[in-house]
């Protein structure tokens, strides 16, 4: 029983030491995959620590950023139990600028459940363009690129 309470430590700590976070969610792996696309050097990006939390919400609080939901929908959400939460992972990283200049910095993203769980990972390619990444996602910020781009 030692052994193994000794090995598990030293797997917990080498996964550490190496940068990855060994309690850190798999969905806060696609949030970082969706950041890493806005950097000029992903390649030079380390994640240095990653903390999840979440937030209790009210239904109205829900319906307010998401005013399309069905007459049924509004009615399944007011009926169910469990909680509704705002999850968030907030990320310290480290990675170079445009000049090469290594610098710190923070990201977040956020994603609403109804069920109380934390979010899972895994997501597509198609899901990761729409994951919000400190309040936008990657789809919404090339939209305003071209817009830009072409002046509208």
């Amino acid at each position: 029983m030692k052994i193994l309470r000794t090995t598990s430590l030293l797997i917990m700590a080498s996964a550490t030491l190496s940068g990855c976070n060994p309690f850190a969610s798999s969905w806060a792996d696609d949030c970082e995959t969706a950041y890493k696309e806005r950097l000029r050097s992903p390649a030079t990006y380390k994640r240095i620590e990653a903390d999840v939390f979440a937030i209790d919400m009210s239904v109205d609080e829900y319906l307010a950023q998401k005013p399309n939901l069905m007459a049924i929908e509004i009615d399944r959400l007011r009926e169910r139990k469990s909680p509704i939460k705002n999850w968030k992972v907030l990320i310290t990283y480290d990675a170079a600028n445009a000049m090469g200049v290594p610098i710190r910095g923070k990201f977040y993203c956020e994603q609403i459940t109804t069920t109380g769980e934390e979010p899972e990972g895994g997501r597509s390619e198609g899901e990761l363009l729409i994951m919000k990444v400190n309040g936008k996602s990657n789809i919404e910020l090339q939209t305003e690129a071209l817009k830009e781009q072409f002046g509208q």
